[in-house]
Order: structure tokens, then C-alpha cells, then sequence
């Protein structure tokens, strides 16, 4: 199973990119010792990464996680939980358990919540072309009718996903159900985290 991120600008280092097990990057450019893929920038923000799904890429079984994620536990436990409990044509995302606060209280009337978390998915690259056709299919519409990518599976295609178990992957400033963070596989900055609330 290949595990694989995306780096694009000068949002992050290259020091917090080598702390991930990583053995491909997509990026908009070539990276010193570490094997590379171009990454399709004309697509804004986290729309990037849903580009992964294209079957010719030929990647097979990944995981993908974001940057920012940090690795506590043994990253096996969770490669096995996947492998056990895959669906065909799904991917296996994390689930979120916080609101963002910040854009409730700015849009009141408009805000829809959201429990899906794309900071670490896993999938088979062979059987998720679905997403990729879609994706290239409605994309002049789907960065104006969607928030973000997390905000389309979750809205738009439930049939798409399911979810890694709570306990693996927690977030980093806030609890659910008050389980022991320590006991997490994985810790998610999950990108603008102030402001945020469990749910």
C-alpha cells in the first residue's frame, strides 16, 4: 500500500513534509530525494487532491494524508483496519467531530455542517475513477457550489465513503466523547483549527 500527500506552494516545509512515511508526493514541483508526481494546479485549494483518484495513475491501494497530520502510533493498526474492512469503490476517510465556528457565526443562515475529514483517506486508486470523472465532469460548478471537498462527498455523495474509526484519528485542540488522545493513531491539525468545537 503506498502512502501519499500533496504539496503545492509554500504552505508547508520541506522538514514537516519528511516527518511523514511517505512514498510519493504530488507537488507542483520536483523534490530533492523524494519521488514526485505532477500535481494538476488548476483546480483551487484541496480540489488538488481529489485528482489522486484518476485510475491512470495506476497507484493502486493508498493511503493519502495531509501534511499537517501527526503520526503517534503505530501507522500499521490503521493500514490493517482499512484492508479488513475496505468496501469496493469506497474510500475510507476520517470523521470529523468539531464545527467551525468561525463561519457559523459569520453565516448564520447559509452555514451547512459537515462530518467528513479528507486530512487522511485511503482507497483503491483502480476502483475510484467514479470520483475523478465526476470531478472533471462538473469542475467550472463545483468550487462555487461547494465549500471544499469534504463539503461535496458529505452533501453530495454519501455512497462514496465511510469512516475510519474515532478513536484512530483525533483532532489536535479538541476531544470526542472524551477518549484519550494518546491512545490516537493520528492527530489532525485539520488545516484552520481556531475556533473549532467537538460535536
Amino acid at each position: 500500500m503506498k502512502i501519499i500527500t500533496a504539496m503545492w506552494s509554500q504552505k508547508y516545509t520541506l522538514t514537516e513534509l519528511k516527518k511523514l512515511p511517505v512514498d510519493l508526493v504530488f507537488s507542483d514541483r520536483e523534490i530533492s530525494g523524494i519521488k514526485t508526481i505532477p500535481l494538476d494546479m488548476s483546480f483551487k485549494g484541496t480540489w488538488k487532491k481529489m485528482t489522486l483518484f484518476d485510475s491512470r495513475l495506476n497507484l493502486g491501494e493508498c493511503l493519502f494524508l495531509d501534511i499537517d497530520i501527526i503520526i503517534q502510533n503505530d501507522i500499521s493498526a490503521l493500514l490493517d483496519y482499512y484492508h479488513q474492512n475496505k468496501q469496493k469503490s469506497k474510500v475510507m476517510l476520517a470523521h470529523v467531530h468539531w464545527f467551525d465556528n468561525i463561519p457559523m457565526r459569520r453565516n448564520k443562515s447559509t452555514y451547512i455542517s459537515c462530518n467528513v475529514n479528507s486530512s487522511v483517506f485511503a482507497f483503491n486508486n483502480s476502483e475510484c475513477n467514479h470520483i475523478y470523472e465526476e470531478l472533471m465532469k462538473y469542475k467550472p460548478k463545483l468550487e462555487i457550489l461547494f465549500e471544499g471537498t469534504d463539503k461535496w462527498f458529505y452533501h453530495k455523495h454519501k455512497d462514496w465513503y465511510n469512516f475510519f474509526p474515532d478513536y484512530m484519528i483525533q483532532h489536535k485542540i479538541h476531544n470526542y466523547s472524551n477518549m484519550d488522545k494518546s491512545n490516537a493513531i493520528i492527530i489532525s491539525e485539520n488545516g484552520n483549527a481556531n475556533g473549532r468545537n467537538k460535536i
